[in-house]
């Protein structure tokens, strides 16, 4: 009977173990849990890392460079501006004479002119008397022409100024109107064997009106007009028959005729010469000069 019983427990415990086995339970396998199987690969364990000491210095893990970016187009920079100047700015100008004045009355005028806004100028006209018997005064082909003088600073007859307006807009291009004002003084005399034989002085005062162009290429200027004015020192200088009858070679006497709306001298033949245009004291005013000008 014993023997019976052991061999029953044996076969007990051999079925337990086996369904144990099968399960996976470690504790069911004993020995057997720490031993791999025959045909099983070896499991690597890794070894085990020291904790760094406490007054280590942290780890500095490296950082990858920047990654390359190509360097863009390089553009220099813009030119520095010029300021714009904020002092003195030279005005439109022009310088002009004229040529047909010199040559039939003797008188050479500088026509100088500068803008002061966009479409008005000023212009100063000098006058100089260079030459004491033009064609003018003795267009009548007498034996003793009358003579002209300045009556200025020495050559200097005068000068007139006038304001210009411009109707193109733009100064020193296109037609102008002007209004002028004249101040010329004059002497004029007869002579007889070289000695003066009557004498006298007038000042043209003028006022006047003044329609005109200027026409340019490049600098070189062409400017015409044509003026209409009245002289306001307005004087009459007569002689009468008697006068003239009184009048020796030496000498002459003092003009007291009125009404012949001139300025008469008396020449040695008993001529009486009027200086004045034949519409005195309307004065009618003819320019053409040549010049340069500016911007």
């Amino acid at each position: 009977m014993r023997a019976r019983a052991n061999a029953a427990i044996l076969v007990l415990g051999l079925a337990a173990h086996r369904a144990n086995a099968q399960s996976g339970d470690p504790a069911a396998v004993g020995s057997d849990t720490t031993t791999p199987p025959p045909n099983s690969a070896p499991v690597d364990t890794p070894p085990a890392v020291a904790a760094p000491p406490a007054d280590a210095p942290p780890t500095v893990e490296p950082t990858a460079p920047p990654a390359y970016t190509p360097p863009a187009f390089y553009e220099p920079p813009p030119p520095p501006t010029t300021p714009t100047p904020h002092g003195f700015h030279m005005p439109p100008w022009s310088i002009r004479v004229d040529p047909f004045n010199l040559l039939l009355d003797g008188r050479l005028g500088f026509e100088l002119e500068a803008g002061v806004a966009s479409f008005v100028t000023v212009e100063l006209v000098p006058i100089f008397v260079v030459n004491s018997k033009p064609p003018t005064l003795n267009f009548s082909g007498l034996d003793n022409p009358v003579r002209q003088e300045s009556n200025g600073l020495g050559a200097l007859a005068g000068s007139s100024i006038d304001v210009g307006f411009w109707l193109s807009g733009h100064a020193l291009e296109g037609y102008v109107l002007r209004a002028m004002f004249q101040n010329y003084g004059y002497a004029y005399k007869t002579v007889d064997s070289g000695h003066d034989y009557d004498r006298l002085e007038h000042t043209d005062r003028v006022l006047m009106g003044m329609f005109g162009s200027n026409s340019r290429w490049g600098a070189f200027t062409i400017a015409g007009g044509i003026g209409l004015g009245v002289d306001l020192n307005n004087q009459e200088r007569c002689f009468t028959d008697g006068d003239v009858a009184a009048a020796t070679p030496t000498s002459v006497p003092r003009a007291t005729g009125h009404g012949c709306g001139e300025l008469q001298l008396l020449d040695t033949s008993g001529n009486r010469l009027g200086v004045q245009g034949w519409a005195y004291p309307v004065v009618l005013d003819v320019r053409f000069s040549l010049g340069v000008s500016f911007d």
